[in-house]
């Protein structure tokens, strides 16, 4: 439902007259749509930034596990390398 429009008189200095021009009510009512909606936009990408940062955290300490899976079978290696050359 569009909001009536309202006027409101400008007088002209100038030459006396009155103006009759229209507020920008349906200009506003666009405008706290647009904004709104924006909002939720932004609310939008904060959840999946946060989801986004959750998920990289979870896939820093699987890294960690595997480097150190990784390190341990190493030093495994070199240790029965080590005693059967020696």
């Amino acid at each position: 439902m569009m909001p009536m429009t309202v006027y409101y008189d400008i007088r002209s200095i100038e030459k006396g007259k009155t103006m009759q021009i229209p507020t920008p009510q349906g200009k506003l009512a666009e405008f706290d749509a647009r904004l709104s909606r924006i909002e939720g936009i932004v609310e939008q990408i904060d959840k999946r930034l946060s989801s986004l940062e959750t998920r990289l955290t979870s896939l820093e300490t699987g890294q960690r596990w595997i480097i150190g899976i990784q390190f341990t079978t190493l030093i495994t290696l070199g240790t029965l390398i080590l005693f059967k050359l020696g």
